[in-house]
């Protein structure tokens, strides 16, 4: 009726959709691996080398975004200045998103795990 909102959905961004979906397939893919360590799930599901995009949140503080590039720097093996990324602040939270490219399924791993060792990081995606 006149004023309703039944039945109407707010426009959504496609790509965004589309990488949203993406990105909680492979998390769940993670997830499933972090429980099994004969799976190899990455290896099954992204053809190497890849430009690879992670999203952390974290504790934001002074270090936190040059700590997590050089994490993720030192994954790929690569300089830190050399990983593409942008980061946004909310309130106490600084989220960073990378793109670095991964040689092999053992690097993109190895990054999971050594970001998520880092007591400020909350969310890897």
């Amino acid at each position: 009726g006149f004023g309703s909102s039944a039945g109407t959905q707010p426009p959504t961004n496609n790509h965004q959709t589309d990488e949203q979906r993406r990105q909680q397939k492979l998390q769940n893919l993670l997830s499933e691996y972090q429980k099994s360590k004969d799976r190899k799930i990455f290896e099954d599901q992204l053809d190497f080398p890849t430009a690879f995009v992670m999203k952390i949140i974290g504790t934001n503080d002074a270090s936190f975004l040059s700590d997590m590039l050089s994490l993720v720097a030192s994954s790929v093996n690569v300089d830190p200045s050399a990983v593409p990324h942008s980061e946004r602040t909310s309130g106490p939270y600084l989220s960073i998103t990378v793109k670095p490219t991964f040689a092999d399924a053992s690097q993109l791993y190895s990054a999971y795990d050594i970001i998520g060792k880092d007591r400020r990081v909350k969310f890897i995606l």
